[in-house]
């Protein structure tokens, strides 16, 4: 039965594209369309992709193994609505990022960790700021809009039973426009935590504070959805790009 409905459906699809793309924009699309399938299969199975089965299942052994809450999808209200007009945006809310991406992330530069303040700008539940604990940065940071990812986060880094290099961990519950960015050498992550307008200025901020004072800084984003953002703020160079992230290097002033 099911295969009656599946050739039935194809049937019509097939009748409607020789109607409108004729035999060969037909034989194309067929040629085209494993390579679409497969596309849409590794994509969806991939770990930044926050609803792969998969990424959520190795999320959960994260959160068994160290005893924290790191796991699962939450919309974040303060990233959601306009006050004014009550009218809801795209989807902006917190997804925890795989262990094996922020490592490999991480190797693709070479620097002294203690000499760096790492900085994740919309920690969420705090899960990249226990893997940055696992390095020995000079300080840890995190910044969050949102008061009960925060409350979370504070209670994972309680409990983490994970092996610590860096116990010197900030978290401050605040727009990340109001961030004051640290004097020090800095490493700052993103996991495409919030707008193309949050994101200018944010860069704003950090090109004001490398400008008065020159310093070795990076910036890691996961899923760069404004990466067109990044690349127009001028003072930061691209060292990595992938699919699925983004490194850059502020350039020297």
């Amino acid at each position: 039965m099911q295969f009656v409905e599946f050739w039935r459906k194809w049937k019509t699809k097939g009748v409607l594209s020789l109607r409108t793309k004729g035999v060969i924009g037909t034989f194309e699309a067929a040629v085209a369309m494993p390579k679409q399938v497969l596309g849409e299969q590794y994509a969806r199975f991939h770990p930044c992709n926050a609803w792969n089965p998969w990424h959520r299942s190795l999320n959960e052994r994260f959160d068994q193994q160290f005893a924290v809450d790191t796991a699962g999808i939450r919309i974040i209200p303060e990233l959601h609505s306009d006050p004014a007009s009550n009218v809801h945006t795209r989807f902006k809310g917190y997804a925890p990022t795989p262990r094996s991406i922020f490592r490999r992330m991480l190797r693709q530069v070479s620097i002294d960790y203690s000499k760096f303040v790492f900085v994740d700008l919309g920690c969420g539940k705090g899960k990249v700021l226990l893997l940055a604990s696992e390095l020995p940065f000079k300080q840890i940071i995190g910044i969050e809009v949102s008061p009960e990812l925060i409350r979370v986060a504070e209670d994972n880094l309680q409990k983490y039973r994970g092996k610590r290099q860096c116990n010197s961990v900030q978290l401050l519950c605040m727009d990340v426009r109001q961030f004051r960015i640290p004097a020090e050498p800095a490493v700052y992550y993103l996991y495409d935590p919030f707008d193309a307008e949050v994101m200018w200025t944010t860069l704003e901020n950090m090109a004001a504070s490398l400008a008065a004072a020159p310093r070795e800084s990076y910036l890691f984003y996961l899923t760069p959805e404004h990466g067109r953002v990044v690349d127009q703020c001028g003072f930061l160079k691209p060292v990595k790009r992938t699919p699925w992230y983004s490194i850059h290097k502020a350039s020297e002033v």
